[in-house]
């Protein structure tokens, strides 16, 4: 059975592969025969929709940061409340005066470290087992990239310039008759 990292992951390599894709020679040849054609205008219309699906999807994950910042501030936590719960472990503490002022905020802090020890141990289990943090930051980057070559290539429909200034004539394709058929 695969696993949520195994999914994004394989995901990741298909949008990897994808943008590889249409970026050879062949995805450029088609760009330039649908400017010939002048029906750029038209299929940048549907490299659009896809370029805003991807911007959806890239603002889904950038809500998992938010999530993923929970671990980080367990973290950042830890050592304070370490700090905390370590006062009055020793002998020399209990006979302190000081440490009868700080028992209260001792003991609530040797809950809190409790709670937060369960927090933390929850959060890297969904992390580790559920959401990989590594797999949905290579999956985002992926989207990334493949965002900006769609852009590219629907700014090669429209733009100016060697492919997007031609107008389809008829038989003005080399190799090809009128009736379709190659010559």
């Amino acid at each position: 059975m695969s696993t949520t990292a195994d999914i994004v992951t394989a995901i990741s390599k298909f949008i990897k592969a994808l943008d590889e894709l249409l970026q050879t020679d062949t995805v450029e040849a088609i760009i330039e025969l649908v400017a010939e054609f002048g029906i750029g205008a038209p299929v940048k219309v549907g490299i659009d929709a896809l370029v805003k699906a991807v911007d959806l999807i890239l603002v889904w994950l950038g809500r998992l940061d938010q999530v993923f910042a929970i671990d980080d501030m367990l973290q950042s936590l830890q050592p304070a409340f370490e700090g905390l719960t370590g006062i009055g472990g020793s002998d020399d503490d209990a006979q302190n005066p000081d440490y009868a002022t700080l028992a209260p905020l001792i003991t609530a802090a040797k809950a809190a470290m409790q709670v937060l020890d369960k927090l933390t141990a929850g959060v890297h289990l969904i992390f580790e087992a559920v959401i990989p943090r590594q797999a949905v930051l290579s999956l985002r980057e992926s989207l990334g990239h493949l965002k900006e070559t769609l852009a590219e290539l629907g700014s090669k429909l429209v733009s100016p310039g060697k492919a997007a200034s031609k107008s389809f004539r008829p038989g003005s394709l080399t190799g090809v008759t009128a009736s379709g058929g190659a010559a």
